[in-house]
C-alpha cells in the first residue's frame, strides 16, 4: 500500500542571506492536515449512518411482524422522550 504525504511540499519566501535563514512557507503541512482530518470525519460519519440504519432496519421488521404495536425507538418516530 503506498502511502501520500503532503507535508514537504514548500514555498520559499527569502533565500538565506549571510547569517539569515531561508524564509518559508509550509503549505504542505496544511494540507496534510486537511486530508487527515476529511479521512476521519468520513470514517465516523459513515460509521454512524450505517449504525443508524441498522437500527431503523430493526424497527421496521418489528413493526412488519406486529402492525399494531407502538414503535420501540422514539428517535425513529420523531417524538422526544419524556424524562
Amino acid at each position: 500500500m503506498r502511502v501520500v504525504n503532503f507535508s514537504n511540499p514548500v514555498f520559499t519566501v527569502k533565500e538565506a542571506f549571510g547569517d539569515v535563514p531561508v524564509v518559508i512557507i509550509s503549505y504542505g503541512k496544511f494540507i496534510q492536515a486537511v486530508v487527515d482530518y476529511t479521512i476521519i470525519a468520513l470514517t465516523v460519519f459513515m460509521g454512524q449512518g450505517i449504525q443508524f440504519s441498522q437500527t431503523k432496519k430493526e424497527v421496521v421488521m418489528q413493526n412488519r411482524l406486529n402492525p399494531f404495536s407502538k414503535p420501540k425507538n422514539r428517535r425513529l418516530q420523531g417524538k422526544k422522550p419524556t424524562v
